[in-house]
């Protein structure tokens, strides 16, 4: 599925792309790195709200997984206080990238409050 994701994403196809993956997780139960794929794409088209519903069943199906949860505050466009939430669990589960986490755009808001500071002290 990946392989034919990639195609897909590649040629411009990109909600098609997530679309297939999130549909074949929910149809085969694996594997779950295409949750995490498919959320990332739906954040780069900007359909906040389907990355939002991905990212939550990514966190359904791997409760204590670190990536499930950094994806989820990812995804949570505007929720401020929601995101470092998730960030924080993210962190708890042992995320500690704390690069990508500055540099990362789709936190970009949470760089200028003091929050993603409190969460994950600046490398």
């Amino acid at each position: 599925i990946d392989d034919l994701a990639g195609m897909l994403d590649r040629r411009g196809y990109r909600r098609q792309a997530a679309d297939g993956l999130y549909k074949f997780v929910q149809t085969c139960g694996a594997p779950l790195t295409a949750l995490n794929k498919a959320a990332v794409i739906y954040m780069s088209i900007t359909d906040y709200q389907k990355a939002v519903e991905v990212s939550d069943e990514y966190v359904k199906r791997a409760p204590s997984d670190q990536s499930a949860r950094y994806v989820r505050a990812m995804a949570l466009d505007g929720n401020h206080e929601r995101a470092l939430w998730w960030l924080k669990k993210a962190v708890e589960a042992g995320f500690s990238d704390r690069a990508r986490a500055w540099s990362d755009a789709a936190l970009e808001a949470l760089r200028t409050s003091a929050g993603l500071e409190s969460v994950l002290p600046r490398p």
